[in-house]
């Protein structure tokens, strides 16, 4: 057992050409887990374990959530097969099907980008935030808004 190293596993080398062929397993000192690469349709994909290589955030979403591809692709109207697809990048996702998986997870279509795509993303207190601004009728947001901006600007100060 190669406890705490990452395995790079590769299940068929694309100059096989389909040949049964396996090469060993290389080990990788550096961080997280590993990824694999195996053939589809005569070409190698990566599947990616560490979270800032995958290409969006549905995996983690999903695990955050504690649901199986099944359930979230019930929950989206799509395949266990289509969502996985959608979750390692081999399928461009679309806005359509963010806005189905997005609505499967409980959260904003937004919320499915990496943060390299999505660089206004709100963090959890900003949220709280949000959400409590937008309890504050509408007629008297000006006045929360004069009456906290000299505490944010004493805030920032202090560091």
């Amino acid at each position: 057992m190669n406890s705490g190293r990452r395995i790079r596993q590769y299940v068929a080398a694309p100059e096989t050409q389909g040949q049964n062929i396996l090469s060993a397993a290389e080990t990788d000192t550096n961080r997280g887990s590993g990824y694999t690469r195996c053939m589809s349709k005569n070409r190698p994909y990566r599947y990616p374990f560490r979270e800032e290589d995958r290409p969006n955030r549905i995996y983690y979403w999903r695990k955050e959530m504690g649901l199986s591809l099944e359930q979230l692709g019930e929950a989206a109207g799509m395949s266990r097969q289509t969502l996985h697809k959608y979750e390692t990048g081999r399928t461009p996702l679309t806005i359509e099907h963010m806005r189905a998986i997005a609505a499967g997870l409980g959260v904003a279509p937004a919320d499915l980008l990496m943060p390299h795509d999505n660089p206004y993303a709100m963090s959890g207190i900003e949220r709280e935030i949000f959400e409590a601004v937008r309890k504050v009728p509408p007629g008297r947001r000006k006045k929360l808004l004069e009456s906290i901006l000299p505490l944010t600007r004493l805030l920032a100060d202090e560091d």
